[in-house]
């Protein structure tokens, strides 16, 4: 939810904000073909979370089972802190960290409570379903093994 509606949402322009651009080689996308031209790429964007989202989301994938280190998916996915240590904020500033191996840019989160930031972006917050609920296009929710809300039947 997090980097999907950061990539996809036609609203992103109200939760996110490019800070910082650079001018770079362009390359052949598959799309367009910019070899040999400069093109204007994103260095750092700020994203607007509402502390509920970032919580929410947290708490729907936490518990998700990495079978090969017998841990957490967080063991993996919070840096540093480890499944042990990771909390919400900890987990999206790792994931916001060009130091990750994946992010493509620097993602810095602002995190509030608030609706609105000093400069007019909106603290996204939008719904998030649990691990517990079937998502839309699938046809089964997480299993007991990853979500505890989850009925073992």
């Amino acid at each position: 939810k997090n980097f999907c509606d950061m990539t996809c949402s036609n609203q992103q322009d109200q939760f996110i904000r490019a800070d910082n651009l650079v001018e770079g080689p362009g390359f052949d996308n598959g799309y367009v073909n910019y070899t040999g031209q400069m093109v204007t790429m994103v260095k750092d964007v700020t994203y607007f979370a509402h502390t509920d989202f970032v919580t929410d989301v947290y708490e729907s994938c936490k518990n998700v089972q990495f079978p090969a280190v017998s841990d957490t998916i967080m063991y993996m996915l919070c840096g540093e802190w480890g499944s042990e240590f990771c909390n919400p904020f900890r987990w999206f500033d790792f994931m916001g960290s060009v130091n990750n191996g994946y992010a493509p840019f620097k993602i810095n989160y602002d995190y509030s409570n608030d609706l609105t930031s000093n400069d007019g972006h909106q603290y996204h917050n939008p719904e998030v379903i649990p691990c517990n609920d079937v998502a839309p296009g699938y046809d089964r929710s997480c299993g007991c093994e990853d979500c505890q809300y989850s009925s073992c039947q």
